[in-house]
């Protein structure tokens, strides 16, 4: 397991599953750190967390969480999203009240705390555009993969 940890747009450390720091160029955004680890840990889960949940993270449920390599999972911790309220929740099923005590499944991923496994990364590398805005690429990321066979999912026991 990786943990890319970020604070106002950038990356701040890199650890790996015992909590040790990894070398990583700090130049990069956010989005191309995620690819660059995808690439360096081909086999691992990574999760990105926004420095100040980072304490919070709970690492003991993150197998149940993301029991299978196609499941991206994040929690919004507040209640404002990326995306506006005024689009709705938009998506290919009904509209439904979002509750967010329980897991639900969404495209609309949060920055604050999620992960996904790198191979998914390394599968839609060749295929997408890493833009700089972390939060503007988890969300496409997202909208854009559900379709194709990624389980992405609203996760409170992050």
């Amino acid at each position: 397991m990786i943990y890319l940890i970020h604070q106002n747009n950038k990356v701040i450390k890199v650890l790996d599953n015992a909590l040790k720091e990894i070398a990583f160029d700090e130049e990069k955004s956010i989005t191309n750190a995620l690819f660059d680890l995808s690439k360096q840990f081909p086999e691992e889960l990574i999760i990105w967390c926004d420095n100040k949940y980072f304490e919070y993270i709970n690492s003991k449920e993150l197998p149940n969480i993301f029991h299978h390599k196609r499941v991206l999972a994040s929690f919004n911790v507040s209640e404002i999203n990326y995306l506006p309220k005024q689009i709705g929740y938009v998506d290919l099923s009904v509209y439904i009240k979002v509750n967010k005590k329980v897991s639900y499944p969404t495209w609309l991923i949060s920055s604050d705390v999620g992960g996904l496994h790198a191979e998914v990364l390394n599968t839609v590398l060749k295929d997408f555009k890493t833009y700089s805005n972390f939060n503007y690429f988890i969300n496409s990321l997202a909208k854009t993969t559900m379709p194709q066979g990624l389980f992405c999912y609203s996760s409170p026991n992050l």
